[in-house]
């Protein structure tokens, strides 16, 4: 078994704000905060999660950005059809730099 990460997530119903942490083996700690749906309708599903994030390595913030993902699903009995559509991610690396930037 090999965990090189571990999360934590929680929501409420519908359309719901959420909180996701996850510890990565490399130390680094990274807080999603955003909003996420989900529909059904007979067979079909889909969910759509969107929020910001930073990541924390060593007390210092190493990454932050804007990130959205969407999944969609299709069941029929035993079968079951699943798929991540595309997303996107904006990152603003090398954060810590630009904070002490601003600071000064």
């Amino acid at each position: 078994m090999d965990c090189e990460k571990i999360s934590v997530a929680g929501q409420a119903p519908a359309l719901s704000p959420f909180l996701k942490v996850s510890l990565a083996r490399t130390g680094d700690v990274t807080i999603f905060v955003g909003a996420k749906t989900g529909v059904s309708l007979g067979p079909a599903a889909g969910k759509v999660e969107a929020g910001v994030y930073v990541t924390i390595h060593g007390g210092t913030f190493t990454d932050a950005g804007v990130t959205a993902s969407a999944k969609a699903a299709l069941i029929a009995g035993p079968i079951s059809l699943q798929t991540s559509l595309p997303g996107a991610t904006v990152s603003f690396t090398n954060l810590s730099s630009a904070l002490t930037s601003l600071v000064r």
